[in-house]
């Protein structure tokens, strides 16, 4: 562990390396793969090209790419979901010319590397929405409602599902659900009767032992590869640890339906974008390389394969589809009912003061109304003062 933390370190701090050195690309990725990063490393160097690729925990990615661009250090190039283009008055992403964005790029996702009209990310892999994981050998069919699953506790006695439940990527579908989305126009849309119902219901789970709130995303991950959770709710990316674990007993569907409505997870890509200019430095050519390889056709493919997330490409995307095997179907099929994420400034206020009432909520120290009064009062003030 203290190898692993030392790595991060010199990835994220530039421990090691001078201007003027000629050492690998860094990249820092947070998609959650053990294989990706051998993968990346390996299909670089069939092509000549030397990266360092790093996980960084997704809890933390925020606050190091903050404090390395403070620091003056970074990583040449970052993998991240999309929303983190908003963060660019902290990192200074490089605008990237059009020439580098493959011409098979799917249409659907193009904007995703868009910020306020500037392009300042490639899309990767897209997708990346949650979806619910069942234990095959545990139900016999997956339950198509919370309704259903109530029922199974309460049968059963144990907790039935398990997702990363301090982590509000994961609660935004439970707000959605109830009707209101908690972003509209790229503004903070939190005061309101669905994040109250959200709020209400999800920490009733909590405290009826549906859930376990202490159990973050490796605890729940943990549980169901074990068996001891019949459910687990995760993304795509989880799909190859879970199927290495539980083999033909891994069954994936939709989220279940929530007083009779649709749960819409959010859906958004992973981009390839360069912090701090680094794309106008001296390691341009290896970056413009790292892009190309990224976008193309047999990668994009072995992405896929590997359930790292849906590819952007298009022909990739149409041959999936053509053979398409139930679980994939699966993918596709409910990312057509995901919400885009809006792909903002704001968003990093707004995560975080949504992670501010809820846990106050949590906490009981404020109702539902006080709470989803406090995130918008606090949401708006922020932007605003960001703004000044």
């Amino acid at each position: 562990m203290l190898a692993r933390f030392l790595q991060l370190v010199i990835l994220l701090l530039g421990i090691g390396s001078s201007p003027g050195s000629h050492a690998a690309l860094t990249l820092a990725f947070s998609i959650e793969n053990g294989e990706f990063a051998s993968f990346l490393s390996e299909s670089a160097a069939a092509k000549g090209l030397a990266i360092d690729a790093q996980w960084v925990d997704q809890k933390l990615l925020k606050v190091r790419l903050i404090q390395s661009a403070e620091s003056g250090a970074r990583a040449d190039a970052i993998l991240v979901p999309a929303d983190h283009l908003g963060m660019d008055e902290f990192v200074n992403y490089s605008e990237i010319p059009q020439s580098m964005l493959s011409p098979e790029q799917s249409p659907l996702f193009a904007a995703s590397g868009r910020m306020q009209g500037r392009q300042l990310g490639i899309p990767i892999v897209a997708g990346n929405h949650l979806v619910l994981y069942y234990n095959k050998a545990l139900v016999s069919e997956p339950a198509t409602s919370w309704q259903q699953l109530l029922r199974y506790y309460q049968h059963q006695g144990t907790a039935p599902i398990g997702w990363s439940f301090m982590e509000m990527f994961w609660f935004v579908p439970f707000v959605t659900a109830f009707g209101e989305p908690p972003v509209v126009a790229d503004q903070p849309n939190l005061n309101t009767k669905a994040m109250r119902q959200a709020l209400s219901y999800v920490w009733r789970l909590a405290e009826q032992g549906v859930v376990d709130p202490g159990c973050d995303y490796s605890c729940s991950e943990q549980r169901f590869m074990a068996a001891k959770l019949p459910y687990s709710i995760n993304g795509i990316w989880a799909y190859d640890n879970y199927r290495q674990h539980l083999g033909e007993q891994l069954g994936v569907a939709a989220l279940p339906r929530l007083a009779g409505n649709t749960m819409k997870p959010y859906s958004t890509a992973f981009v390839l974008a360069f912090p701090e200019q680094s794309l106008y430095g001296e390691k341009r050519a290896q970056l413009e390389q790292l892009a190309a390889l990224l976008q193309h056709p047999d990668v994009q493919t072995q992405l896929w394969q590997r359930h790292v997330g849906i590819p952007v490409h298009q022909q990739v995307q149409q041959h999936i589809l053509a053979n398409a095997d139930a679980d994939s179907q699966v993918f596709f099929d409910t990312l057509a009912h995901s919400e885009p994420m809006p792909n903002s400034p704001n968003m990093m206020i707004i995560w975080e003061v949504m992670l501010k009432g809820y846990t106050r909520f949590g906490a009981k120290a404020m109702n539902a109304q006080q709470a989803s009064e406090f995130m918008q009062h606090l949401a708006e003030r922020s932007i605003a003062a960001r703004n000044e």
